[in-house]
């Protein structure tokens, strides 16, 4: 019997349990994760960003993940009601971070992110990186996976 993600990641469960049926969940599941579940998990366990309401949840590395090739996810925020997804992007010739709302990011089919910038010789250029479905269910996972161990890494057995 498959579990509502959105219920079993708050209830009254074991941190095993819950890191059990996180681990256990498929595609569709995954990516079926409500934004305002995504918005508890980084308001419970996310730092407050400056002098502000908004928060971040920047993730432990051992849960950055991104589409295994130029890009990784750092971090998850919610600035003015609205979540947004921190991207560290490699590209050409320098790295940056860049972040996108994570409407944009979930939308079915491929993700793609774009950085404008100037290439090194000055001239006007636009890099792309892209997330496909399973990708993006594996940030969710990571996102999961990294919740609940800041909520409750001291009752877990095992370490990271």
């Amino acid at each position: 019997m498959k579990r509502d993600i959105n219920q079993v990641i708050f209830s009254r469960m074991r941190p095993e349990r819950k890191k059990e049926i996180i681990e256990s969940l498929d595609l569709t599941e995954l990516l079926s994760l409500k934004q305002d579940t995504i918005k508890r998990i980084i308001k419970e366990v996310g730092n407050r960003m400056y002098q502000s309401r908004n928060k971040e949840l920047r993730l432990l590395d051992t849960f950055r993940t991104g589409n295994k090739w130029d890009s990784t996810i750092e971090s998850w925020c919610i600035m003015k009601g609205k979540i947004y997804i921190d991207f560290y992007v490699q590209y050409e010739n320098t790295d940056t971070n860049i972040s996108d709302t994570f409407d944009n990011f979930i939308r079915r089919g491929e993700y793609l992110g774009q950085i404008h910038r100037d290439d090194r010789h000055g001239n006007p250029r636009t890099y792309y990186f892209t997330y496909n479905e399973a990708d993006k269910a594996r940030a969710i996972r990571y996102l999961l996976t990294d919740y609940v161990y800041k909520k409750y890494g001291d009752k877990l057995k095992e370490g990271l």
